[in-house]
């Protein structure tokens, strides 16, 4: 005569070993099968008396939860669970039932034909029976209702959200093309302020004179750098090299101030 066997369905738990030894320490065989065993191959187990569906902190796998072949619950098998949706063990095996008399009831109203009252009635309501068998749920029609209008007005406020922050956006868009605009206009009021032309012409020959100083006191340092060339660590070629180089910056620096008071110049039309 064979043993009676309690089966142990891995779904992910670490603790499967220990499990089986301490139902094996009441005097009850026990093995351990991977979650997808098929109905075939649990069908080929003898005696079988009942399943410990066995869950744990690995359950999860690539973001899926590890699940027992659905065929599974209906082979009439007493069940238990550990770390393990409980409701998985019982509401499916009641599904079976509750599958069973909502085809009867989904008979009797068809035999009343499209045209009756009660079939009226009954429109969108076995779609609700399957669904609330499917999830474990028990949703009324008007529960269904409820929500749908319940998510409706979740994303009004959604909506009224996404329009505040695009209201607040576009306030802030229009600021900153405020403040654009009066800078821009700061920058044109800038560039339309010139000189008093005298002053202009006056501050061009000033600093045009003093370029052409610079450049007449170069030529005079040029003159003795070549006296001293023979003597170039001679005090004489070197203060000569000195001056040479401070009247050349600054002769350049005037030519560039006549040059930026030239473009200040008021252009009359011929």
């Amino acid at each position: 005569m064979k043993q009676d066997m309690i089966l142990i369905l891995d779904l992910g738990s670490e603790e499967n070993p220990r499990l089986a030894r301490e139902v094996r320490a009441m005097g009850v065989y026990t093995e351990i099968h991977p979650h997808d065993l098929s109905q075939q191959a649990l069908s080929a187990l003898p005696n079988v008396k009942g399943i410990i569906l066995n869950g744990g902190e690995n359950r999860i796998v690539d973001g899926q939860a590890v699940e027992v072949r659905p065929e599974i619950y209906e082979l009439g098998y007493p069940m238990i669970s550990v770390d393990y949706p409980q409701s998985g063990c019982e509401v499916r095996l009641e599904a079976l039932p509750e599958r069973e008399a909502l085809e009867k009831i989904k008979a009797m109203v068809a035999e009343l034909g499209p045209q009756s009252y009660l079939a009226t009635a009954f429109e969108g309501c076995f779609e609700d029976a399957e669904q609330n068998i499917e999830d474990d749920a028990a949703y009324s029609m008007k529960a269904r209702l409820e929500i749908q209008a319940q998510r409706a007005i979740d994303r009004g406020h959604e909506v009224d959200r996404l329009k505040a922050d695009l209201a607040a956006a576009q306030s802030k868009v229009e600021n900153l093309q405020s403040q654009f605009d009066f800078a821009s206009q700061h920058i044109k009021k800038l560039e339309r302020q010139q000189l008093p032309e005298q002053l202009r012409r006056d501050l061009w020959v000033m600093v045009t004179d003093e370029a052409e100083a610079s450049r007449a006191r170069m030529a005079e340092a040029a003159e003795k750098m070549a006296v001293g060339a023979d003597n170039p660590g001679c005090v004489l070629f070197k203060d000569a090299v000195t001056l040479y180089r401070a009247e050349k910056a600054r002769a350049e620096a005037m030519e560039q101030r006549a040059a930026e008071l030239d473009a200040l110049e008021v252009k009359t039309e011929n």
